[in-house]
C-alpha cells in the first residue's frame, strides 16, 4: 500500500465540520429509543455539544492520543462526547452500560480493570458512577469525568 496517499486524507473531523460549517441545521444523526420515539440532533447541535465536551475534556488533562472510555446509556449524550474526544485528538472506547447494573461493584471492578488494562486518561460517566469510581480511578491515573460537566 503506498502510504503516501494518506498524507493527502482528511480526518474524520476535518470532513464532519466541514459538513457542519456547510448545513448546520441538516440533520446529522437520528437516535431512536426502545419505544420507537425519535430524536434528530443536526450537525450544528452535535458540533457545539462536541466542543463544549472537547474543552472540559482538555480542562480535565485530556490531550491527543490519550484513551478516554465512555460510559454512557446510549443517548445524544454519549455521541456529543464520542465526537468530543475526537476533537481533542484522543481515542474514545464505548464501554457497555446496561440500564441496570445488577452487580454495581463488579460493574465498578470492570471499569477499572479496562482502564488499568488500556492505560486510559478518562472515563466519562454518568453523575453517580463518576462519584462512585472517582477514587479507584485516581490510583490509575485516570480521571472520571462527570457527563453533567459537559453541557
Amino acid at each position: 500500500m503506498d502510504l503516501t496517499m494518506l498524507n493527502s486524507c482528511k480526518s474524520i473531523v476535518e470532513v464532519f465540520v466541514e459538513k457542519t460549517l456547510e448545513h448546520p441545521d441538516r440533520i446529522a444523526i437520528t437516535l431512536i429509543s426502545d419505544d420507537n420515539s425519535e430524536e434528530n440532533i443536526s450537525y450544528g447541535q452535535l458540533h457545539s455539544k462536541a466542543i463544549s465536551c472537547a474543552r472540559t475534556l482538555q480542562s480535565n488533562g485530556i490531550k491527543k492520543q490519550d484513551i478516554v472510555i465512555i460510559c454512557l446509556n446510549h443517548s445524544s449524550e454519549l455521541v456529543a462526547a464520542f465526537w468530543g474526544i475526537l476533537y481533542v485528538g484522543a481515542i474514545p472506547v464505548i464501554s457497555h452500560y446496561p440500564e441496570q447494573v445488577p452487580n454495581r461493584d463488579k460493574f465498578k471492578e470492570q471499569i477499572c480493570s479496562l482502564v488499568k488494562n488500556s492505560g486510559a486518561r478518562g472515563v466519562i460517566a454518568l453523575p453517580e458512577l463518576q462519584i462512585e469510581l472517582g477514587g479507584s480511578l485516581g490510583d490509575l491515573n485516570c480521571q472520571a469525568i462527570s457527563a453533567n460537566e459537559i453541557p
